[in-house]
């Protein structure tokens, strides 16, 4: 794989939108040059229906569409003659019916006659997902879709995938958010360190984890005795916790949401910090982009299969 991926295994079935969550940008594009062709994999293969995609089988039938983050469109042309190309290269016959298509798809209709590089960062962002989607491909990828778009231009992208999703399409996309694509992924596989932790839909994450308060706290002394007794402690209170030590001495520990346990956890701390050299803490309800963050500061490493939680 890509010296930031090892692997990789994950499956996608028509009609499914697949969400790769991970901080670090990098990644997130590493797997899309990976699942597209645009980067030699060390070993393995990508499979659609069966017959092997990417850079080692060039002659596939498979039709990708792909949403990079690098601008390639010519400043010569405008956003009509841009989405012409992009048909011709696809071997679309009906350009003009299909350009007027997508045109009206993403609201281009102002910005037709304009290079690309004249949009406003929502306008390109959209528009980059235009080119993805003209001619209906097989496989859909979109690298960070939402980034610079407003609430209407997220409005209009969700729509897009929607309408692809429903003609049976395979829509692959990344981002640095869970609840960014919470609405729309079938399911969301969680990247740490390059390799995919866990893979589950977006209700089942929320199952497992933001049914829970979300406790951070802050042992003073690099002693990894001090963080050893306290991990302890809440293991014996709270037995479900899912409890990550980062380099930092931070201690990040995602506690089963009860509403008679709030105070519980509350007299734990203040009594554990007479004792421990714990200098503050912090207690929220979880979010699932705070799954991302215990998850990536856990000092672990992944384990080689991924976790794989039921919808």
């Amino acid at each position: 794989m890509r010296p930031n991926l090892r692997d990789i295994s994950v499956s996608v079935k028509s009609g499914e939108v697949l969400c790769f969550v991970s901080s670090d940008i990098a990644t997130n594009y590493d797997v899309l040059c990976c699942i597209s062709g645009w980067a030699r994999c060390d070993g393995g293969c990508v499979l659609l229906d069966g017959k092997k995609i990417g850079w080692r089988h060039p002659l596939s039938p498979v039709t990708i569409g792909y949403s990079p983050r690098t601008e390639y469109h010519s400043h010569l042309l405008t956003t009509r003659q841009s989405l012409e190309f992009f048909c011709s290269l696809r071997g679309i016959v009906k350009v003009k019916r299909e350009v007027d298509r997508i045109i009206k798809m993403f609201k281009l209709d102002s910005v037709a006659d304009f290079s690309p590089n004249l949009m406003s960062d929502g306008t390109l962002a959209r528009f980059r997902v235009a080119v993805a989607m003209v001619g209906e491909p097989d496989v859909v990828l979109l690298h960070q879709p939402f980034g610079s778009l407003d609430s209407s231009g997220k409005s209009i992208v969700f729509d897009a995938i929607n309408w692809i999703k429903k003609r049976s399409k395979i829509v692959i996309l990344t981002s640095n958010s869970i609840d960014e694509c919470a609405h729309l992924a079938s399911r969301v596989a969680i990247i740490v360190c390059g390799q995919v932790v866990l893979v589950s839909s977006p209700q089942g994450i929320r199952t497992r984890f933001s049914d829970s308060y979300s406790l951070t706290a802050r042992v003073a002394s690099c002693d990894k005795n001090q963080a050893d007794i306290l991990v302890q402690s809440l293991r014996q209170r709270f037995p479900q916790s899912e409890i990550f030590v980062d380099s930092l001495s931070y201690l990040h520990v995602l506690l089963p949401f009860r509403t008679d346990s709030l105070g519980e956890i509350f007299r734990l701390m203040e009594s554990v910090k007479k004792h421990l050299q714990v200098s503050d803490f912090v207690l929220r309800h979880t979010t699932l982009d705070n799954v991302i963050e215990a998850l990536e500061r856990g000092t672990g490493a992944p384990s080689k299969r991924p976790s794989v939680i039921s919808p």
